[in-house]
């Protein structure tokens, strides 16, 4: 039972962070294009778009922290280096970020 339960933990905590890529990469893309637009309808456009990828970024964000912060209670890792390293990164990067 806890092998299957690791393994939908796995699943989820990859498809949080594919999300999370794919919905920040879109803002990150529209700010790229957005310097050199100058037609107003699609500077709004554009903007909506942004707008419309904030709240499924910061779901998959929660969604990636709360399976990262899971996982290893349940395959016992916590004396791993790179498992605490993740957690001060994630964590610094959300304190900048906001």
């Amino acid at each position: 039972m806890t092998a299957i339960l690791i393994r939908w933990l796995i699943f989820l905590h990859v498809l949080a962070a594919l999300t999370f890529f794919l919905a920040h990469g879109t803002s990150a893309a529209m700010a790229f294009r957005l310097r050199k637009e100058t037609d107003l309808p699609r500077i709004r456009a554009m903007l909506d778009l942004s707008d419309s990828t904030i709240e499924i970024m910061f779901i998959s964000f929660l969604g990636m922290g709360l399976t990262g912060l899971a996982l290893p209670f349940f395959i016992h890792i916590w004396n791993k280096v790179w498992v605490w390293a993740s957690i001060l990164l994630m964590i610094f990067v959300f304190i900048w970020m906001v």
